[in-house]
């Protein structure tokens, strides 16, 4: 639930991939890398997790969801150098 508890995480799946964002993570280097790949028509939206709802997950974890809201894939968001955020979702996605 959100903050207000009037909404779930659940309501944010559907028609779309989900990038679910922890509390924790900082930077909006994940949150650009979605809206990038969202730009070229895949449909994929990008959702900052409150404090509540982001209980079930690291605090500092990206979290990619299908719209069946099956877990696609997740990353710890302080990642090495070896990948960025865009090169980690076009993988999972098939992108490029």
């Amino acid at each position: 639930m959100d903050e207000a508890n009037d909404a779930s995480v659940l309501d944010t799946f559907g028609l779309d991939y989900v990038l679910l964002l922890a509390p924790g993570v900082t930077g909006s280097a994940w949150q650009s890398a979605a809206t990038d790949i969202a730009t070229t028509g895949f449909p994929l939206k990008c959702e900052l997790l409150t404090k509540s709802s982001g209980d079930i997950y690291a605090q500092d974890e990206a979290v990619l969801v299908r719209p069946d809201g099956i877990v696609a894939a997740s990353w710890s968001a302080s990642l090495s150098a070896e990948a960025t955020p865009q090169e980690c979702l076009a993988a999972v996605l098939r992108l490029y």
